[in-house]
This record gives C-alpha cells, structure tokens and sequence, in this order.
C-alpha cells in the first residue's frame, strides 16, 4: 500500500506526517490569532471607547489598568506588532532609572493613543472580542478533518497511484 509523500529522492515522508503537521500548524495559528484579538485586543478596544487623537493619549492606568503586566510591556513594546496601530505619544516609550541606575522603559507613564489614520484598522483587526466557544470548535473540527485525511489519504493515493 503506498502511504508515503515523495519530497524528493533521498527522505520520504508519510503522507499522514505531513497531515499531521499541517494540522498542528493551522491550529497555533489560530490559537494565536485568537489570543492576539481577545488579550492584545483588550487595549485596543479600550482607546477605541475613547475619543481618536494623539491629544486624548492616555496612561494604562487612566484605561483602567491597575498595574503595567508582564504582558503589557510585551504587547506595547516599541517595534511590536500592536504599536503598528496604538502610538505613544513622543514616539517611543519614555525612559527611567530603576533602583539600580539602569534605564528601563516606563510603561507607566507612556501615554498611547490611536491616530484617527489607524482607526479603521484597528476597528477591523481587534474591534469585537472572538466568542470563546469558537476555540474548541475550531480545534475539534479540524482534528476531524485531519483525521479523516489521515485515513482517507492512503487509499487515495493508492488508487490514483
């Protein structure tokens, strides 16, 4: 029975290997896509409940935040995929010594805010919070459909082959 995908003359790779992977890929592809909207997301919606401009920048803690996370110093830090829409005012995130002298970046006093020219954009890309339920649908259904491929594949390929 032939169950192998030619990559080329020297390695061969099970055809169900290769199904498999594809499905593990598309899945943290969605995984993260769907943290990206709902928790990145979060700041987002939040500036866009306010007025649009750089003169309505606000701090984390004017948007409701009680302390700067781990995971908001990730999500707004310069050259992050999230400050391609939420801008700081001054253009990048202001400087501070720490106990030890050393100067780190105070997310706690940066001010961000999302130009009227990103508006769109940012409704688009991070507008509604994705619905919990699609998550484990998602993730059954294409285990499903991987799996039926995996079984189906083999006879396939016997047949055309």
């Amino acid at each position: 029975m032939m169950q192998f995908l030619f990559a080329d003359a020297v390695y061969i790779v099970p055809i169900n290997v290769a199904i498999w992977a594809i499905c593990i890929g598309v899945n943290l592809g969605f995984i993260v896509s769907f943290f990206s909207r709902n928790i990145a997301g979060d700041i987002v919606r939040r500036l866009l409940a306010l007025p649009i401009g750089e003169e309505n920048a606000k701090t984390l803690g004017e948007l409701g935040y009680k302390k700067v996370s781990f995971l908001n110093k990730v999500l707004l830090k310069d050259g992050s995929a999230l400050r391609r829409i939420v801008f700081v005012l001054g253009g990048q995130i202001p400087m501070s010594e720490n106990t030890e002298g050393i100067s780190v970046p105070d997310f706690a006093s940066a001010r961000f805010y999302i130009p009227e020219s990103q508006r769109k954009r940012a409704e688009i890309t991070y507008g509604e919070k994705q619905k919990w339920i699609f998550l484990p649908i998602f993730v059954i259904l294409s285990i499903s459909v991987s799996a039926l491929m995996a079984w189906l594949m083999p006879m396939l390929m016997d047949a055309i082959i």
